[in-house]
């Protein structure tokens, strides 16, 4: 295992150990930019003993962590860090949800991991080395049949209701097999790179959300291209289209591409 990835491990169980501590207990919560999106002790503390470890390991890198915002230090290398994933699951008692990390050099992704403290697995991957779960390589669905494909889709706190109701809508009565819509998008694209999912629509989402996740996907053979088809060649973008192969990505496009759309 690289180097950078063992320390992120470190980082992520330490912190998946304080929300496996807190996770089926009732807590306070406190509303940061909406009702939608909120915070309780355990996103804090984890983010802490998840913070405590990196400053160790990389020793003066940025750091931009949900809870903290940005402690900028001067450093080509960014540390990026989502202490939990998916709050709204864990607070409502849904095991999905995880801690995700990236290092950036500069604006690109080099390393990227997940931690999904429930069922024990850690997702990562290295730019050019691959994406892997527990040491298992990981490959995206050879699946090229739309009828068959399962399409997630994934909004921000911010992307106005009506747009998300007109796209999710689509992905309803579209000629696809199954549309996902979980409010724990780490996870959901590591389905995408595991081969379980054949398609993903990301908007508005923060960079701590994807960006580990998009270059395990990435890493695992995935197409990602920008709403317009071109290619997402910006690891930071938040408005991207997905998928295991060229014929599913475009099948998806026209979901998002229409006139019409609203």
């Amino acid at each position: 295992m690289n180097a950078d990835i063992e320390k992120m491990t470190k980082a992520a169980k330490a912190g998946g150990e304080i929300l496996r501590k807190y996770f089926g207990q009732a807590l306070d919560i406190s509303e940061k930019s909406a009702v939608r999106d909120y915070q309780t002790k355990a996103d804090l503390e984890s983010e802490s003993v998840i913070l405590e470890i990196l400053k160790t390991e990389f020793p003066g890198f940025n750091i931009h962590s949900e809870e903290i915002g940005i402690k900028a230090n001067g450093s080509e290398f960014t540390l990026l860090v989502d202490p939990l994933d998916g709050t709204n699951n864990f607070v409502t008692g849904i095991p999905n949800f995880s801690i995700t990390i990236a290092l950036l050099k500069g604006d690109e992704v080099v390393a990227g991991l997940i931690h999904q403290p429930v069922v024990q697995q850690t997702y990562y991957a290295v730019k050019g080395k691959g994406s892997f779960v527990d040491g298992v390589r990981l490959q995206v669905s050879k699946e090229k049949n739309p009828k068959r494909a399962t399409i997630g889709y994934a909004g921000g706190y911010n992307t106005n209701v009506n747009h998300i109701a007109s796209l999710f809508g689509r992905l309803l009565i579209s000629n696809h097999k199954r549309p996902m819509f979980n409010w724990a998008l780490a996870n959901d694209l590591c389905l995408l790179a595991l081969g379980r999912v054949e398609g993903f629509i990301n908007e508005e989402n923060e960079i701590y959300d994807f960006a580990a996740a998009k270059l395990i996907c990435r890493e695992a053979g995935a197409v990602i291209t920008n709403w317009d088809g071109t290619p997402d060649d910006n690891d930071l973008n938040p408005n991207f289209i997905m998928a295991n192969n060229q014929e599913i990505l475009n099948a998806l496009l026209p979901l998002v591409t229409d006139k019409n759309f609203v």
